[in-house]
């Protein structure tokens, strides 16, 4: 673990966490715009997965409001600052995470049966990377007599 202490310290890693990072979730009281941590986070907006920024006092400025409105994954929760992210996060995030872990488990659970009725190698299938390769191993099992899923 790491303390940010100064102001700039706190900019610099979280651009490079924004940089590095696949999906971003982030929770905050209020956001503004028009500096570098903005400009890199609009730049990156297609790996927000889930965000939530609160309006209390009108701390937002409109402008990050107009930018990130249409994003699905942003929403702003009116009146409120930290301690309704952190309700939010305790109440709201928990079931999205079940939900969430009971379709991989059903996405696994079919895939099992997919393997067991011998209609599709779950083994043959994790290095497909094209149609050309999903269609190199049709003709490959078509060899072979197994029964695949095109």
């Amino acid at each position: 673990m790491r303390f940010l202490r100064p102001p700039k310290d706190i900019e610099v890693e979280l651009m490079r966490l924004i940089r590095d990072c696949i999906t971003l979730r982030w929770a905050v009281a209020w956001a503004s715009h028009g500096f570098s941590l903005f400009d890199l986070l609009a730049k990156h907006h297609k790996k927000i997965q889930q965000m939530t920024v609160g309006i209390h006092f009108y701390q937002t400025h409109p402008e990050f409001i107009a930018f990130f409105r249409t994003h699905d994954s942003v929403s702003t929760i009116p009146f409120v600052g930290g301690p309704a992210v952190e309700l939010f996060n305790t109440l709201i995030a928990p079931p999205i995470r079940k939900r969430q872990q009971e379709w991989m488990e059903s996405v696994a659970e079919g895939l099992r049966r997919l393997e067991e009725s011998q209609q599709c190698l779950v083994d043959d299938l994790k290095d497909i990377n094209g149609a050309g390769q999903n269609h190199e191993l049709n003709r490959q099992s078509d060899r072979r007599g197994d029964r695949w899923i095109t």
